[in-house]
C-alpha cells in the first residue's frame, strides 16, 4: 500500500484535485492486481492506484456501471499525475534511456512469468 505522504501519492492527489476540483479522500480498497506486489518488490517502488469509479458503480456485479464522465476525468487526470510527479521534482527522470528500457524489460519479463505457460503475452 502506498503511504499518503509518498511522492507518488502526493502527485496523484494533486492531479485528482486539479481535474475534479475537490480534495480526494484516500481509501484503502481494491487494487488486488497480483503483479503489483512483484513490481513493488523488484523495482523498489510503491504503486499508486487511482480509481475513478463511484461506490454505487457495483463493480464486478451483474448490474455494474461506470459513469462516462468519470472515464473522461480519469483520462484527463493521468497526464497531470505525470506532470506533477516529474515536473515538480517529486521524482527523478531515469538517468539514461537504458535505465528506462531496463524497467520496461523487467515489467515484460514479469508479465511473462505470471502468465500460464501455454498462453502468449499480447499488448492491449
Amino acid at each position: 500500500m502506498t503511504p499518503i505522504d509518498s511522492k507518488g501519492y502526493l502527485a496523484a492527489e494533486k492531479a485528482v484535485k486539479t481535474t475534479f476540483g475537490k480534495q480526494p479522500i484516500p481509501v484503502r480498497g481494491g487494487g488486488s492486481i497480483p503483479i503489483c506486489s512483484i513490481l513493488e518488490k523488484e523495482l523498489g517502488i510503491k504503486i499508486v492506484f487511482m480509481g475513478f469509479g463511484l461506490d454505487n458503480d457495483n463493480l464486478h456485479s451483474p448490474n455494474e456501471k461506470y459513469n462516462i464522465e468519470n472515464y473522461y476525468k480519469g483520462i484527463e487526470t493521468i497526464p497531470y499525475f505525470h506532470k506533477y510527479l516529474w515536473n515538480n521534482n517529486l521524482c527523478e527522470y531515469p538517468e539514461t534511456v537504458s535505465d528506462l528500457e531496463y524497467h520496461f524489460e523487467f515489467i515484460e519479463k514479469s508479465l511473462i512469468r505470471v502468465l500460464p505457460k501455454d498462453s502468449k503475452p499480447t499488448l492491449v
